[in-house]
């Protein structure tokens, strides 16, 4: 099995549920649609902490689906939201057909989190950190990878979930107990949207996927450096993480840089996700130099050391 095969990738996915029949019984645009509110009545009666009734459910929604005409903007509203759960239950059925995931009280099969490591490779982190910068748990990344609607922060439902009595698969749990509100998903780019994410290094200089020299006006504009030595980089936004340029994958070195007309003004290693150190600039900064891109010593350079954000310039982050 590969991890391309498990992580989720430039899929519209939705792990928000149909609305009740009590809702679409009363709404103005569906009231009168008998079929498509028999459907509804038929898809919540299915029991959705059960892993096999995930094929129920999924013939269910298409079937729902069908009843819908789309011809008025609320009704393709409502389409949408079923194509996107139906994404997700295809998705988790295809992780429990394939072992993935278990119908056990396990939050998923151990053997997978391999697939998410490499030698001398920066990984996603999984073990539990409280950033008491922003008042929230981290960890468990490889968790948020597997999930196909990549779901930022669910570690807070994992001791809740240990400690309820019945046995309920963790996904399908988060189905009745996910504060939807309070979790923010990220988005895994899609091929074409890490085409128009490459960098690429001409004569020296940073160019992005349109030709133009690369130049971030201070806004935090992320960076990986993949194992394959492809080098992506985005503009920090809700939603985009390094995991979005990453797919979760290893990689030689994350962070953020700042940039004008093509050169390297600053280089920020801060990641939740991978946690790079000095070690992994010397990788990135190897790479850049391959390249001939110019770094003068006194570029300044922010990492972590114990949780402790520090500044250091290029030359001496390279000698420690």
């Amino acid at each position: 099995m590969l991890l391309k095969d498990i992580v989720s990738v430039g899929e519209d996915v939705s792990y928000r549920d149909v609305l009740s029949d009590d809702f679409f019984s009363n709404y103005p645009y569906t009231r009168d649609n008998g079929e498509f509110l028999s459907s509804l009545k038929k898809y919540h009666k299915i029991d959705k902490l059960d892993a096999s009734s995930l094929f129920e459910r999924i013939v269910a929604l298409s079937e729902m689906r069908k009843t819908l005409l789309c011809d008025d903007l609320y009704s393709k509203n409502i389409a949408l939201n079923i194509d996107r759960k139906l994404n997700q239950l295809k998705f988790l059925k295809k992780m429990f057909d394939e072992g993935v995931l278990r119908d056990k009280k396990e939050l998923y099969n151990p053997e997978i989190e391999a697939l998410f490591k490499s030698k001398d490779m920066l990984d996603l982190k999984n073990d539990l950190i409280f950033d008491f910068g922003n008042n929230v748990l981290l960890g468990k990344y490889v968790l948020e990878a597997i999930d196909p609607a990549h779901r930022f922060t669910t570690v807070r439902y994992i001791e809740p979930w240990q400690n309820q009595s019945q046995k309920v698969p963790f996904f399908l749990y988060l189905e009745e107990h996910c504060k939807y509100d309070l979790i923010p998903q990220i988005e895994y780019f899609s091929d074409e949207k890490l085409a128009e994410s490459k960098i690429t290094i001409k004569n020296g200089k940073l160019y992005t996927a349109n030709g133009e020299l690369l130049t971030t006006d201070d806004r935090e504009f992320l960076f990986v450096l993949g194992k394959d030595n492809n080098f992506y980089g985005c503009y920090s936004q809700k939603g985009v993480k390094h995991t979005s340029l990453s797919l979760g994958d290893s990689i030689k070195c994350g962070g953020a840089i700042t940039a004008k007309e093509g050169e390297i003004t600053s280089i920020n290693l801060d990641s939740g996700h991978y946690f790079p150190s000095l070690v992994h600039l010397n990788k990135f900064v190897y790479y850049l130099k391959q390249a001939n891109v110019n770094l003068p010593d006194e570029t300044p350079v922010n990492y972590h050391e114990n949780y402790v954000r520090k500044c250091i310039t290029l030359k001496k982050g390279l000698e420690r």
